[in-house]
């Protein structure tokens, strides 16, 4: 028979089966946690971030394009001042 005075009864331990009492974080006989966590949700992945494969992407075709501009002017003046390109 239970008094009113003893503390409301849990279900029983998932390890081992030894009662618990309401709220109990720990079984007292195994020790194993009584608390369930949920795993948060994983972070959505459409629409995140985009810009960042076309930002190197056009980085990249700037910097040959550039490269490319560059060796073209360099080729063009065999003495190498650049002079003759400013003219």
């Amino acid at each position: 028979m239970s008094s009113s005075l003893d503390p409301p009864i849990e279900p029983p331990c998932s390890v081992c089966g030894a009662p618990l009492t309401a709220n109990a974080s720990f079984c007292p006989e195994c020790g194993a946690s009584q608390r369930t966590y949920r795993a948060a949700p994983a972070p959505r992945s459409e629409g995140r971030r985009w810009w960042i494969p076309v930002a190197i992407a056009t980085g990249g075709v700037a910097a040959l394009l550039g490269g490319a501009l560059l060796g073209r002017v360099l080729i063009s003046d065999p003495d190498g001042d650049l002079a003759g390109a400013a003219r």
